[in-house]
Order: C-alpha cells, then sequence, then structure tokens
C-alpha cells in the first residue's frame, strides 16, 4: 500500500536494517568541507574546523591553574628568578602538606601532559623559533643540547612559574 504522498511504503524491518553511513565527526567534517557554501553561512564553525586540532589543548588549561594554585600554597611570589630556578617542581610536591600530597601528585601528572603536549603546539615564542622544540617538533628543554628533555618533576621550576627579569609570580 502507498502513502497518500505516492512514494513507495517501506517496511520498519527495511528500514531498521537499511545500509547507512555511521554518524560521527570525520562524516560531518567531510560533508561540510564538501560544500563551500557552508564557508560562507557558517563562518564561525568553518574557521573552529580549521584550528579543531589545536583546540583540544584549552581543555588542559584547568590542569595548569590547578598545579599552580598548588605551587604558590608552597613556593611564596616574588621569588627571584634564580630562586624559583634552583627548586624543581618535586620540591613543591614533597613540600605540600599530607592532605595534599595525592592531590598534588595527580594535578602535576595532569600539567605535565599538559605542558609536554601544548608546547609541542608553539613553535613559535615571542616571534623567534619556539628553542625548546627540535627541528622535527619535539620538546625538548635542554635548549640546543637536542636531549629531548621533557618536562619532569626533576625540572627547575622556572619552566613553570611565569617570571620577569627581577621576580617569579
Amino acid at each position: 500500500e502507498r502513502p497518500a504522498s505516492g512514494a513507495p511504503s517501506v517496511t520498519a524491518d527495511a528500514q531498521l536494517w537499511r545500509v547507512r553511513e555511521a554518524v560521527s565527526w570525520e562524516g560531518f567534517r567531510r560533508f561540510f568541507e564538501s560544500r563551500s557554501v557552508f564557508g560562507e553561512e557558517f563562518p564561525v564553525l568553518a574557521s573552529f574546523l580549521q584550528v579543531e586540532d589545536r583546540l583540544g589543548l584549552a581543555g588542559r588549561l584547568a590542569a595548569v591553574q590547578e598545579w599552580h594554585q598548588l605551587v604558590y600554597r608552597v613556593v611564596q611570589r616574588g621569588l627571584t628568578r634564580s630562586e624559583v630556578a634552583s627548586l624543581t617542581h618535586q620540591n613543591v610536591l614533597e613540600r605540600l602538606p599530607p592532605h595534599l600530597e595525592e592531590t598534588g601528585k595527580r594535578a602535576f601528572a595532569a600539567y605535565q601532559e599538559a605542558f609536554n603536549t601544548g608546547l609541542a603546539q608553539i613553535p613559535q615564542f615571542a616571534c623567534q623559533r619556539n628553542p625548546f622544540l627540535t627541528e622535527s617538533g619535539a620538546v625538548d628543554l635542554s635548549g640546543s643540547k637536542g636531549t629531548g628533555q621533557k618536562l619532569t618533576a626533576k625540572t627547575p621550576l622556572s619552566f613553570s612559574v611565569p617570571s620577569d627579569e627581577s621576580s617569579a609570580g
């Protein structure tokens, strides 16, 4: 029996077992990018799709903030750059009050991942090539030594605490 529109009727079983492409982000992206008019009609979404690979880093800001809150509970603001350079992330973890030790370990692990992943996404710093990336874009906090040193608990705190020439924080 045909519906009023004249279109052939499809049984519920046939509809259920129809082969269809699974809904996915990649499918949406292909569909959106295949029609140039969408970029004109939806410029914000088009811009989002152009930088999508870097937007995931925004989700790691909470890890950075949580670690910095713990650092500033332990380290006084106003330390000089050399004083901050003499401390490590491990020193911060060791100085946390006992009730914050587990929180500190978890927060540092999340911060460490955010730092090492995020730094690799910053090819330029202050209009110059990022000195803490190798030619291939890998994190290397040793600078030009090429050791591939990523941020660890033994890394000087100066890599994580904003500072100017005279003081940190």
